[in-house]
């Protein structure tokens, strides 16, 4: 993955509901949402405590979408399937910070050789993320 940007709007605001052998449980603020996502820095902080992180993961293939909502599917485990509103592109990187449900953003690397300039700013787009997608805690 690439470096952690330093911006502040990618950060992930949620509640630690759950940790098990590399993964931890992410319940999204003011939402149903309950995220399984590898966590390679073993967060050991106290459950049910609010955190504040980046998520990183790998698309699959990144698509420009006609019309929908934001979502992550399913709404309880691992991330499979997402869609939202793209929030910062970075070239260098080649990566796209998509705004998901909820507060969520994923800081998304692409794959299936396409291009990070392919995208706008402020476009809808899909993703399936590839299985390890995983939580940075910060501050």
């Amino acid at each position: 993955m690439p470096p952690a940007p330093t911006t502040e709007q990618d950060i992930t605001p949620g509640r630690l509901i759950g940790t098990e052998q590399g993964m931890i449980v992410l319940a999204l603020f003011a939402t149903d949402y309950q995220l399984n996502l590898c966590d390679e820095d073993e967060i050991s902080i106290a459950l049910d405590r609010p955190v504040k992180g980046r998520i990183y993961a790998r698309a699959r293939r990144m698509d420009l979408m006609e019309s929908g909502g934001r979502f992550i599917e399913p709404a309880y485990g691992r991330p499979r399937r997402n869609q939202g509103t793209i929030a910062a592109v970075n070239l260098q990187a080649n990566t796209i910070t998509v705004a998901c449900a909820g507060a969520s953003m994923f800081i998304c690397e692409l794959g299936a050789k396409q291009s990070a300039s392919e995208f706008p700013y402020g476009g809808l787009v899909g993703f399936d993320v590839e299985r390890g997608a995983r939580f940075e805690l910060v501050g």
